[in-house]
């Protein structure tokens, strides 16, 4: 089994600062097991590295912490278990719990993220809501790059653009162009986002 039974006296809990108990949440952890397509009688030794990935994220998810940290979690998933990774964590979210997902593979998280950070060389080059950056910037499929374009690349579609979101319109962000921006236009994007933007300054 997944998980062994322990007697109700050897069950621990955790403490929060308010001295309310949080204890491990069993039937959610099989909830999430099941959602995952995962047999509850199944042993954690006999099953392939996607599926125990997806075991320990219900675990991590059953602890019901309210600050839990994923890294790469989407990592070694097949593309409908990254569906389901995204329905699961969307399911458990509430106003007091934050989950920080570190990661690489942006476009398995557009949908869930609320709020952006980024890293480079152990310097914090960004930290800025979602809001913020839409309301700064656009993101546009261009047929050609003009002077208002501050990164872009080729695609089969055109040119993937981001500009000044002077229209205050609501275009989707693309997070990946968004990062190979920074890398490359850093300063001139983050002279476009508000004050609040962390940069620079802070060190990790």
């Amino acid at each position: 089994h997944l998980l062994q039974k322990k007697d109700e006296k050897e069950k621990k809990t955790s403490k929060t600062k308010k001295g309310e108990s949080l204890d491990f949440n069993e039937e959610l952890f099989y909830k999430l097991v099941k959602d995952f397509d995962i047999e509850a009688t199944a042993h954690l030794d006999q099953l392939s590295f996607g599926q125990k990935k997806k075991v320990f994220i219900a675990f991590g998810l059953a602890t019901q912490t309210r600050l839990l940290l994923m890294d790469e979690p989407t990592n070694g998933l097949d593309i409908p278990s990254k569906s389901q990774f995204r329905k699961v964590i969307a399911s458990v979210l509430t106003d007091d719990r934050c989950i920080i997902i570190s990661t690489h593979q942006v476009r398995d998280l557009d949908n869930l993220i609320d709020a952006l950070i980024m890293i480079n060389k152990e310097r914090i080059a960004l930290n800025a809501s979602m809001d913020e950056i839409g309301r700064c910037l656009s993101f546009k499929v261009l047929k050609e790059t003009n002077e208002k374009v501050i990164y872009g690349e080729q695609s089969l579609s055109g040119i993937q653009a981001i500009l000044p979101n002077t229209e205050q319109e609501d275009t989707r962000i693309d997070i990946e162009l968004f990062f190979k921006g920074m890398l490359l236009k850093e300063t001139e994007l983050l002279e476009l986002l508000t004050p609040t933007t962390i940069h620079h300054e802070q060190h990790v």
